[in-house]
């Protein structure tokens, strides 16, 4: 069986199913996977069938003040790397996202003559610009400055890998331009399988009892201008002359202030009481609140990390039957709703968007025939099992590996 080195700068427990099902469960059917974490707690190693993990104490690196100190840390587990902890040459070493941990197994890879893959999940300088325009602080503006030192760093090793995984196919012409040789495949985000066998619980949602709720689920930041998804509910339920309709608004809320913003704005009639911030909730809620709701919003601003992200949530909510209202300028979400048939796919515009929405709570059952054909096309076409059996496949061909 064939190895891969896994590099992440991911605290373990992996807690991002890209990681823990495409990668530990389903490529690791194929193929050895050596994983160096990081840990908060002491050095040690963990079999989990053909998954070698080897934790590296490190400080948590989800914690921005830590960003720095925790350079130390992870030179540490590279050092781990050089020094041959790994016993046996990997057939290829994969990095996922983190730039320090890119460079080195870039270098590693060119001193072994052996393929360097690299997996993009975001364009992340992007996202660090874009939160800078919309929330002004130290922390921010340090991010923003950071990001025109780390594009250029993210852009050479997408020129250089051997291998680069972005994250949905317009990352990848997005791209495209500074590839010069390698393969390219994207990997794109499917929805965990605990989502699809929750979804065969789900029954017509659309009216309950009168009851229509609009459902967004995903990050609450003032980058997705999420104040823009309660001006939507405010212009339907004023057209439509319904005082039962509800906007659940399910994530992380990144900024107190942001989140204020955002309660103050639902406290104003006619929408008091009408809509829900729940915060983030635990993933095994998840698809209970998606089915319980009539329609999944995914109305995200057309920034160039969303223009080439792949959407999550839109395959959340088609997995539990619901369908989906989306904006056509996200590329991944505008084809998953035009060939699932799912829902539709709007430009970003709250006037084309709440004339959809309406459609949906006119006609209920056209509501759950959309519904019942997204889930349709989730399940025959983006799962994790079928990501990684098509992966495997690209790299036989490239490599002209047998099976």
């Amino acid at each position: 069986m064939r190895t891969i080195i896994v590099l992440t700068r991911e605290l373990h427990p992996l807690k991002r199913v890209r990681l823990t099902e495409l990668f530990m469960k389903e490529v690791s059917k194929y193929y050895k996977l050596i994983w160096l974490l990081n840990s908060k707690g002491s050095s040690r190693r963990i079999q989990k069938g053909n998954n070698d993990i080897i934790l590296i104490p490190c400080l948590d690196p989800t914690r921005s003040v830590n960003e720095i100190f925790n350079i130390i840390h992870r030179i540490k587990k590279m050092v781990f790397l050089y020094r041959g902890k790994v016993e046996k040459m990997p057939d290829i070493l994969l990095v996922n996202d983190g730039l320090i941990e890119g460079f080195f197994g870039y270098v590693y890879c060119r001193y072994h003559n052996i393929p360097f893959s690299f997996y993009l999940s975001s364009i992340f300088y992007n996202m660090d610009r874009e939160l800078f325009k919309q929330e002004k602080n130290i922390i921010n503006l340090y991010k923003f400055l950071i990001s025109y030192i780390k594009e250029p760093l993210y852009r050479y090793l997408i020129r250089k890998c051997d291998i680069f995984h972005p994250i949905s196919n317009s990352m990848g012409r997005h791209f495209g331009r500074i590839r010069k040789n390698g393969m390219t495949y994207p990997l794109p985000l499917c929805p965990s399988n605990f989502f699809l066998d929750e979804g065969n619980k789900k029954e017509m949602a659309i009216s309950n009892n009168g009851k229509i709720v609009l459902i967004y689920i995903g990050q609450i930041t003032a980058v997705r201008k999420i104040e823009n998804l309660i001006k939507l509910l405010e212009i339907v339920m004023e057209r439509t002359k319904n005082n039962n309709i509800h906007l659940h608004l399910v994530g992380r809320i990144y900024s107190r202030k942001y989140g204020e913003k955002l309660r103050v704005l639902s406290e104003k009639e006619p929408l008091k009481g009408h809509v829900k911030i729940m915060g983030e909730k635990p993933m095994q809620e998840i698809p209970r609140l998606i089915r319980n709701a009539s329609i999944g919003l995914s109305i995200l601003p057309p920034i160039e990390a969303y223009r080439v992200s792949s959407p999550t949530k839109v395959l959340e909510y088609l997995s539990q039957g619901i369908p989906v209202i989306c904006n056509s300028e996200i590329e991944d979400q505008n084809r998953i709703i035009v060939e699932s048939k799912g829902g539709f796919s709007v430009p970003y515009n709250l006037e084309e968007i709440s004339l959809k929405v309406m459609e949906l709570i006119e006609h209920p059952e056209k509501a759950y025939k959309l519904g019942t054909l997204g889930r349709g096309w989730i399940i025959n076409n983006r799962t994790y099992p079928i990501i990684a059996d098509r992966m495997n496949r690209e790299y036989l061909t490239y490599f002209g590996w047998r099976e």
